[in-house]
C-alpha cells in the first residue's frame, strides 16, 4: 500500500490489536495535513539513525519516474514455509534503506507456532556503526520487565517481546 514499511509486522489476537500500526494519522497525500502514515516510524519496522526507509514522507507519486530512490528499494520474502502447526519466512529488508547507511543485511526471521507463539529474530549487519530503533506499537503503553517489554493491549489481552541481543538496550516510550 505503498507506505514505508516493507519488512514490518502487525498482530491481532484474541479478538484485539496487540501490536497494530499506529493510529490516527494522515496517509500522505499532498491534500493531507502531516503528519505522513507513509513513515516508517509509523509502522512495526527498523529506523537506522532515526531515518526509515527510502520513500517515506513522499507526499506526491512514488514512481520510477518521480524519484531517483525507486529502483534502489528493494524487499524480498527469501524464503517461506508452512506445516499443519508451523509457518516459517524469512524477509530481506537491507536495500529499503539508503545505502549510504551501508546496511548489507537485515532479515527478519518470523515462526509462527500453533497460531499461538510467535518468535521473531532480527539480524542486521552494516559497515559502520548506528543507532537502531525497532519500533513497535502498543495500544495500551508498554513497560520493561527485565529483558521484556510488556506490551499493553484492550480487553486485558498483551503481547510480551524478549530483547535477547543486544545485552544493553533502552525502551523508548511515546
Amino acid at each position: 500500500h505503498d507506505h514505508a514499511d516493507d519488512n514490518g509486522f502487525y498482530f491481532y489476537g484474541n479478538g484485539t490489536w496487540l501490536a497494530p500500526e499506529a493510529a490516527g494519522y494522515f496517509i500522505g497525500h499532498a491534500d493531507s495535513p502531516p503528519p505522513e502514515a507513509n513513515k516508517t516510524v509509523f509502522h512495526n519496522a527498523l529506523l537506522i539513525d532515526g531515518r526509515g526507509q527510502l520513500g517515506e514522507g513522499v507526499r506526491t507519486s512514488d514512481s520510477a519516474a518521480s524519484h531517483s530512490w525507486f529502483k534502489e528499494r528493494q524487499s524480498s520474502i527469501r524464503f517461506q514455509a508452512s506445516t499443519a502447526n508451523a509457518a516459517y519466512a524469512i524477509g530481506d529488508g537491507a536495500k529499503l534503506y539508503g545505502a549510504d547507511l551501508g546496511l548489507t543485511r537485515w532479515d527478519r526471521h518470523t515462526l509462527f507456532l500453533d497460531r499461538r507463539w510467535v518468535i521473531m529474530r532480527d539480524v542486521i549487519e552494516a559497515s559502520a556503526a548506528h543507532k537502531y530503533q525497532w519500533v513497535c506499537h502498543f495500544l495500551e503503553g508498554a513497560s520493561r520487565e527485565g529483558s521484556w517489554i510488556h506490551g499493553r493491549a484492550q480487553a486485558g489481552q498483551a503481547l510480551g517481546v524478549a530483547v535477547i541481543s543486544p545485552s544493553s538496550w533502552s525502551l523508548e516510550v511515546e
